[in-house]
């Protein structure tokens, strides 16, 4: 892959995928992707000389104990599956659909006219919705390990969330502070809508979902940042209608402090997602 890939090319523009054909034999697995160990997805290779025994399945129709060179149809039917899995798309019936049902209209029956002859060569609607609305680095050949975007939810372009759909407020434990004096910021981020929508889980400044800053008397802003990052139990989950999920934490500032503001961060793995800003007032006190 090294030596056909091409240096400074605009991913944003273009992708390519590398497709192989070999000869093969019975039992190949009719395709597969060749390079999923070292860099993701960017090649995938379809075997002439392997092709449709009866003991493979019983919905061949046709097709049946002949190989795949000699069944056109049905060989391109099998180097488009290789290359719709390149963009990272899984087998359907992990999604709840039928095995192989992202090109074939009807995988269930054996009958002439549907495999080979009637084979739909296209994705189901719900790899066509993956492959229009999930991030690019997800589905971009070469872009993201295989499959594993599945086991979590991946947030699509068509849920950005609109900065109406959810409400962040901040509360600061009390109002007046000593100079210096620790106070504990809370924040809850709540679902507007009448509908689910994918949120950071959880929302805290821990897992750099949340961040926190300090405004002084005379403008100033100064960052707090956490001294742990927290992220092997991070998430994008759904958050039901009126649902609500909190994050909390203390802080100081050596200075006066007037407000303290929260950015909420609500993008994950590539979704542009939305940044939600809320402040606090705060009123400090100079030490006696």
């Amino acid at each position: 892959m090294a030596s056909v890939r091409l240096t400074g090319t605009n991913l944003d523009g273009e992708w390519r995928m590398h497709l192989l054909v070999v000869p093969g034999k019975i039992t190949c697995s009719r395709g597969k992707m060749y390079d999923s160990i070292t860099v993701p997805c960017e090649g995938v290779l379809s075997y002439s000389d392997d092709g449709y025994p009866a003991s493979a399945s019983s919905f061949f129709g046709t097709a049946e104990g002949e190989t795949q060179r000699d069944i056109p149809r049905a060989f391109l039917r099998s180097a488009s599956h290789e290359v719709v899995h390149g963009f990272n798309q899984i087998h359907q019936e992990l999604e709840g659909g039928a095995d192989n049902s992202d090109l074939l209209g009807t995988p269930t029956t054996g009958d002439p006219g549907v495999f080979p002859d009637d084979i739909n060569l296209r994705v189901n609607n719900w790899v066509r919705h993956h492959l229009r609305h999930l991030p690019g680095p997800v589905v971009r050949p070469g872009g993201h390990t295989f499959s594993s975007w599945s086991a979590t939810l991946v947030p699509s372009a068509d849920l950005n969330l609109a900065p109406d759909t959810l409400d962040v407020t901040v509360t600061a434990e009390q109002s007046q502070i000593e100079l210096g004096e620790p106070i504990a910021l809370t924040w809850t981020v709540t679902n507007c809508a009448d509908y689910p929508v994918l949120v950071p889980d959880p929302v805290t400044v821990e897992s750099t979902y949340a961040h926190i800053t300090v405004i002084d008397s005379n403008g100033q802003r100064r960052s707090i940042p956490t001294f742990i990052i927290e992220c092997d139990a991070l998430k994008i989950s759904e958050l039901g209608p009126g649902e609500s999920r909190t994050g909390e934490r203390d802080c100081t500032s050596r200075k006066l402090p007037e407000s303290a503001s929260l950015r909420l961060r609500t993008s994950g793995l590539g979704s542009s997602g939305v940044s939600m800003v809320a402040s606090a007032p705060m009123l400090a006190l100079p030490s006696s």
